[in-house]
C-alpha cells in the first residue's frame, strides 16, 4: 500500500512538471496557443495513456520491462503528435520540443533525486548519531545466519557490529574472521 502511494505521489508530482516544462517550452519557442489549459490537456491525454499502461503491471498480469517498452513507445508517438496537432505546427518541430521537454524533465527529476537523497541521508546521520543502538536482537543474528554464501553472511555480521558497536556480535562469525572482527570491535572503545 505504502509503495502505491509513493508511485502515484510520484505521478502526480512528474504530471505538474512535465505540464510546467511543457507550458514554458510552448513560451520559449512563442507556439500559437502557448496557455496552462494547452499544455493540461496534453500532459493529462499523454499521462492518462501511461497510466492505463501502468494497471496490468499493478494487478500483475505482466513483466515490468514489457510496461515500460510499451509506455515508452506509446510517449515517443503520442506526446509529438499531441503537440503537433494541438501547437498546429511541423513534425520536426514538434520532435524537437519533446526532446527538449524530456531533457529538462529529466533533469530537474535527476536534481530532485538528489535533493531527496541529501536530506534523507543527513537526517538518517544525525539519528544514527543522536541515539546508539548497542543492543542486539536475536532477528538481526537470525538474518545473517540464513544467508547462504559464508562471504556475504561475514559482511552481515560486520554490518551489524558497525551498527551496534557491541564485541558479542564477534561470537558469530567463523573462526578466521573473529580476529578480524575483535580488531575492529576494539577501535569502537
Amino acid at each position: 500500500m505504502k509503495t502505491q502511494l509513493i508511485l502515484i505521489a510520484t505521478y502526480v508530482i512528474m504530471f505538474f512538471l512535465y505540464m510546467l516544462v511543457l507550458w514554458w517550452v510552448s513560451k520559449r519557442y512563442k507556439l500559437k496557443r502557448q496557455d496552462f489549459k494547452t499544455a493540461f490537456v496534453i500532459t493529462l491525454i499523454t499521462f492518462a495513456v501511461s497510466f492505463i499502461l501502468l494497471i496490468p503491471y499493478q494487478l500483475g498480469i505482466t513483466f515490468p520491462i514489457i510496461i515500460k517498452v510499451l509506455i515508452g513507445i506509446f510517449t515517443l508517438i503520442l506526446t509529438p503528435f499531441l503537440i503537433k496537432k494541438f501547437y498546429q505546427i511541423s513534425w520536426w518541430k514538434a520532435i524537437k520540443i519533446y526532446l527538449l521537454m524530456l531533457l529538462i524533465s529529466i533533469f530537474i527529476m535527476i536534481m530532485i533525486f538528489f535533493v531527496i537523497n541529501f536530506l534523507s541521508v543527513t537526517i538518517m546521520f544525525k539519528l544514527k548519531t543522536q541515539e546508539r543502538n548497542t543492543t542486539i536482537s536475536q532477528t538481526d543474528i537470525d538474518e545473517c545466519y540464513l544467508i547462504q554464501d559464508l562471504g556475504s553472511q561475514e559482511k552481515c555480521f560486520m554490518n551489524l557490529l558497525m551498527r551496534t558497536k557491541n564485541r558479542s556480535v564477534c561470537n558469530h562469525i567463523n573462526e578466521t574472521s573473529r580476529d578480524f572482527c575483535h580488531q575492529v570491535a576494539d577501535k569502537f572503545k
